[in-house]
């Protein structure tokens, strides 16, 4: 079916490739029809760090500045902060990776801040065992 004349053919031939857990074939198959959107489900299902960068890579080859910003949104958990912010810096689209950044920042800030209560937690537990241990 992926090798039909009917691009609905070839469509269902990707998605039943995604069912089947083969998320390669299904993202080629997108790929080759310029099915963008099925490609970043496909690769959003994946959960495919590396299935999410080439597929990054190969939108920026087409310079699609749109398809750059959805992939980001789309894949915002599978794209590493580094290889979003170098494939937008070498194609000139900062304007489209800032809310990305905006988003990263802010989620790492509440990780940190989450981690700082839950060390302050557990010091202020040992300090009172220590004071225990003491009396």
């Amino acid at each position: 079916m992926e090798n039909h004349d009917l691009l609905d053919c070839r469509r269902i031939s990707a998605l039943l490739y995604r069912k089947n857990k083969r998320y390669q074939k299904s993202i080629e198959i997108s790929k080759a029809d310029s099915l963008y959107k099925d490609a970043m489900e496909t690769v959003a299902e994946s959960k495919d760090s590396a299935l999410a960068e080439d597929l990054m890579r190969s939108i920026m080859e087409r310079e699609d500045k749109e398809l750059f910003a959805a992939m980001l949104y789309t894949c915002y958990e599978l794209i590493k902060p580094d290889v979003a912010l170098e494939v937008a810096w070498r194609s000139d689209l900062m304007e489209f990776v800032m809310p990305y950044f905006i988003q990263f920042v802010k989620d790492l800030s509440t990780r940190v801040e989450t981690v700082q209560k839950s060390t302050d937690d557990i010091k202020k537990k040992e300090d009172k065992k220590q004071e225990e241990r003491l009396e």
